[in-house]
């Protein structure tokens, strides 16, 4: 299952312990939605995938995208 994160640290504590991980899966709410974007990028990731899901749920779906990825 998922990891479920309803605020900007928490997606940031995600991020940090994931990093460098080739995809993540991940539930957020419509407040972490308004902050993802610049904080994905600041870890190398980007959406590749979204769902809705009740109650204003997303799950997402992440892929690392480093320069350095094949080093």
């Amino acid at each position: 299952m998922p990891d479920i994160v309803t605020d900007e640290k928490g997606l940031v504590s995600f991020l940090a312990s994931h990093k460098g991980e080739d995809r993540l899966t991940i539930v957020i709410n419509e407040a972490v939605l308004r902050v993802l974007i610049p904080v994905i990028r600041k870890y190398d990731y980007a959406l590749i995938d979204a769902e809705d899901l009740p109650n204003k749920f997303f799950k997402l779906t992440l892929e690392y995208r480093s320069a350095r990825r094949g080093d």
